[in-house]
Formats: structure tokens, C-alpha cells, sequence
């Protein structure tokens, strides 16, 4: 069933999540992403939760590990590369996360895909 036309942070969302497309690679604040949108940062918070049921930070998080996902499957970049590739700058960070996600260390996945 088609939303509604005219939901509230709809369109707030789509500037957000496009910037977000665009500067992934980059070290994010939900500042940048609120006036990506001309929203405050509270309303950033509220258009997230209401249209994708996570915050900005989580959504991002998991956008740049499905990134580093499909960069393990397609290439043969080095794991660290693939962590720079994918917005992070710490690969301890990284490998955490994407082990909390998916279950196996990005090498794990690497060799489970190819």
C-alpha cells in the first residue's frame, strides 16, 4: 500500500539520505546532515525515527557497512582499504561493527563469498 503523499519528513529524509549517498566516505555529524535537509538537529533525529525507525548515526553506520559489504564481494581490495573506502578511520572500529552485523570478521565474509 502506497504512503500517503505528503508524510511528514518525507521529503526532509530523501535531501538527508542523498547527501548521506554522496559524503559516506566522509566523517559525518548528524549537524552536516540536518542542514543537508534545513533541519535542525532534533528534527533530523524525529524525521529518522519516524520514516526509518533508527537514528541518523545507526542509518549511516549501517549504510557504509553494507558499502564495505559489496566492496568485499566485488573486489579484491585489501580489508583495509575497504575500511577507508567505506567512511571508516578505524579499522578496530570497523571490524567490531561489521562482526556485530554480519556475524564474521571482514575477511570471514570475504572468503565465505568468493
Amino acid at each position: 500500500m502506497p504512503r500517503a503523499q505528503g508524510q511528514p519528513g518525507q521529503d526532509r529524509i530523501k535531501k538527508v539520505l542523498a547527501y548521506i549517498a554522496g559524503h559516506y566516505r566522509e566523517k559525518l555529524e548528524v549537524s552536516q546532515l540536518a542542514a543537508a535537509a534545513n533541519i535542525s538537529q532534533s528534527e533530523c533525529y524525529r524525521c529518522f525515527q519516524r520514516c526509518l525507525g533508527v537514528s541518523p548515526i545507526r542509518y549511516l553506520l549501517q549504510y557504509r557497512l553494507q558499502k564495505a559489504a559489496r566492496l568485499l564481494r566485488q573486489t579484491s581490495l585489501p580489508v583495509a582499504a575497504v575500511c577507508s573506502e567505506a567512511g571508516f578511520s578505524h579499522p578496530s572500529y570497523f571490524a567490531a561493527q561489521f562482526q556485530q552485523l554480519y556475524g564474521c570478521s571482514p575477511s570471514a565474509f570475504r572468503r565465505q563469498v568468493v
